[in-house]
């Protein structure tokens, strides 16, 4: 035993480390408005025994026998399932065991080349940290992350030994992604096709050199790109999924008013921080006395534009850049003593936990709506309600029927922007009132649309708690 703590020292130091920042980063875990409709949706297909691919959930969509490509299902189940296992700390469980997961994989699949420079590791990982704290919630995407990490192992790995036969493991892998998270599981055959077009290249040029790919490795690829399409396909949506990824990131206007779809801007002081990564890893790179492979430079730029395109892809970003990244640095040694210190910050990190553990049990109890707000709904049964669209979830979560939730890409062919107009009190406001007819608004008390509502003698305020306000059409 003493044998093997001394020759993985550092290895168990580093594994600490992440643990503890792993916990850190969990101390703003909560359940974000899409969790529960995730969860009822999870709870509706184990009951049943079925699929959803007609939505059930909403009353305007239900007019329509709406089809709903349900991508995140098998996520839906997991999380259901997980949720009966753990009540109370599921939430908690799913995003420490995925977070820490992550962290772990992109360590141990370039271990010598991280510990070869423990101090870069460290301010690495804590630069992801503030990546990774907007993602402690209970969505599929953290499992995107995992994914993708293997993703990019296996093509590499691929590249660098033609003899391997590990990318066979991509097809089976896209099978799990498209069923977990169907709007993002395009990825393994893109970044193939990418890795196929950059092996027809072969040249050096000052710092940068590419080398063209052997029939294997073309064959090998090639293969594997066929069998990703197909196995993308594999979910039960079938050929829809193929074409899914693709609709929603060319709806235009969901990309302008979802915040988290949002393209990067400057302007916000948050995204600077996007810009601050992508200067960090171009300086490493460029400072570094080893050759540019012509590859990394093309996955850093693809992965780049998604982060410029949309700001929920600067995480692809940076497990990109992490996955590349470690073949740039120079070799760093720790001064005798140096490990007490990281030790130190792994403490200091757990401590932080323990102290506000009490606020996580808080943030995961928080209800969106109060019990009174959803009791007067169950007792009124409103037909053609109105909803704000971060009540929607909360409300499927009661089985109240909704008029919009989390689901945009469902509603966007619908009443998507009709309901986004109306809580903005932007277009013709009276036009969309008689268009749907509402017979319940449930609404913040302090918005505009209130306000309009309160001046209007055919509407009449029946319920006030809190921030929320109903309002019964006269």
């Amino acid at each position: 035993m003493k044998k093997f703590l001394k020759e993985n020292k550092k290895t168990i130091i580093i594994c600490l480390f992440l643990l503890g920042l792993t916990f850190f980063v969990n101390l703003k875990v909560c359940k974000d408005p899409d969790y529960y409709w995730h969860i009822k949706a999870g709870e509706y297909m184990i009951n049943h025994g079925q699929f959803l691919t007609k939505d059930i959930f909403s009353w305007v969509t239900g007019i329509y026998n709406t089809y709903w490509v349900s991508h995140e299902w098998l996520f839906d189940v997991m999380i259901f399932i997980l949720s009966r296992l753990f009540p109370g700390y599921h939430v908690l469980i799913y995003s420490i065991i995925c977070i820490f997961s992550l962290l772990c994989l992109i360590f141990f699949l370039n271990k010598k080349k991280w510990l070869s420079n423990i101090l870069f590791t460290l301010v690495w990982n804590i630069l992801g940290m503030f990546f990774l704290v907007t993602y402690t919630t209970p969505r599929p995407q953290l499992l995107v992350f995992l994914f993708l990490v293997v993703t990019l192992y296996l093509l590499y790995d691929l590249r660098s030994n033609e003899k391997s036969n590990k990318i066979y493991l991509l097809p089976v892998l896209t099978i799990i992604w498209s069923n977990i998270h169907g709007g993002s599981s395009n990825m393994p055959y893109i970044l193939t096709f990418i890795f196929i077009v950059i092996g027809l290249f072969n040249f050096k040029c000052s710092k940068m050199e590419a080398s063209r790919l052997s029939k294997v490795q073309f064959k090998k690829y090639i293969l594997v790109f066929f069998l990703c399409l197909v196995a993308t396909m594999i979910n039960p949506h079938g050929i829809r999924m193929l074409i899914y990824p693709y609709e929603n990131m060319s709806n235009q206007f969901m990309l302008k008013t979802i915040t988290e779809w949002h393209p990067t801007n400057l302007n916000e002081i948050y995204h600077c921080l996007f810009f601050f990564l992508f200067s960090i890893t171009l300086l490493i790179v460029l400072l570094s006395k080893k050759k540019l492979q012509f590859i990394d430079l093309v996955i850093f730029g693809f992965t780049l534009f998604l982060g410029l395109k949309s700001i929920r892809f600067w995480m692809f970003f940076y497990i990109a850049a992490s996955m590349i990244i470690v073949n740039y640095i120079p070799e760093y040694k720790l001064k005798k003593g140096d490990e007490n210190y990281i030790l130190l910050i792994v403490v200091l990190l757990f401590g932080f936990f323990m102290m506000g553990f009490k606020d996580i049990n808080k943030s995961l109890e928080k209800k969106v709506l109060s019990d009174k707000v959803i009791s007067y709904l169950k007792e009124n049964k409103p037909k053609r309600l109105y909803n704000y669209y971060d009540y929607g979830g909360y409300l499927i979560y009661n089985d109240i029927k909704v008029f919009v939730d989390g689901r945009a890409d469902l509603y966007s062919k619908y009443n998507y922007e009709d309901s986004y107009n109306l809580s903005t009190m932007t277009g013709n406001i009276k036009k969309i009132i008689d268009k749907y007819d509402f017979d319940y608004y449930l609404i913040s008390k302090d918005s505009s649309l209130s306000y309009y509502l309160k001046e209007r003698e055919d509407f009449r305020l029946v319920l006030q708690d809190g921030k929320q306000v109903i309002y019964k059409k006269v």
